[in-house]
């Protein structure tokens, strides 16, 4: 996972590859271990609700935030 001035990044193992800019993004939470991304794009199963994204592992949450708290 990347987060820069940019936006959001990630591409995974399978070929599993997804990016926002800011602008696309409804809600980001961090926490230590985790790091979910709504976006504004519909979820299929849940129309008119962003669809979610949960990335886990050890997350560097006070640099980023540091990084994101004015976007």
């Amino acid at each position: 996972m990347t987060v820069d001035e940019k936006g959001v990044s990630f591409a995974g193992p399978k070929k599993h590859a997804w990016s926002w800019q800011y602008r696309d993004i409804q809600q980001l939470t961090l926490s230590p271990d985790r790091v979910t991304v709504v976006t504004y794009q519909d979820s299929k199963l849940l129309p008119g609700a962003g669809r979610v994204y949960r990335f886990s592992g050890k997350v560097p949450a006070a640099e980023l935030y540091a990084l994101l708290k004015d976007r």
